[in-house]
């Protein structure tokens, strides 16, 4: 199996190179072509654990929770189980989602796969 993902620091290295545009969030209406991720965007990691990344601000929280790194889809490349939550701190909006994940070459961003997997347990937080 070939990977393009760092055996270590893959939280910081998913704030770098995790294309936002490639699965709904609320970040949307903040990107253009050269924002496409939370590094891009100026949005820094407030906390890096072995298997997630988190941004915290004053008015919303993302995170970023690595759940299985395997050939997912059997494409021979390794894939990311993520699970994603988006959350506002002011208002309603709450949404976590499961995403699969992968990376085509070393230089090219990550992105969310239209693949069903599990990836949210139902006690994350």
């Amino acid at each position: 199996m070939k990977t393009y993902f760092p055996a270590n620091g893959l939280g910081p290295f998913l704030a770098q190179v995790l294309d936002l545009a490639t699965f709904r969030n609320s970040l949307g209406p903040r990107r253009d072509r050269t924002h496409q991720t939370f590094a891009r965007l100026g949005i820094t990691p407030t906390t890096i654990l072995p298997d997630a990344v988190a941004f915290d601000s004053d008015e919303w929280f993302y995170q970023l929770r690595v759940i299985r790194r395997a050939d997912i889809n059997g494409d021979g490349l390794e894939d990311l189980e993520l699970c994603f939550t988006d959350r506002a701190k002011k208002g309603s909006y709450s949404a976590q989602q499961p995403l699969l994940v992968t990376r085509y070459s070393a230089s090219s961003y990550a992105v969310a796969l239209k693949y069903e997997v599990e990836g949210c347990p139902h006690d994350a937080s």
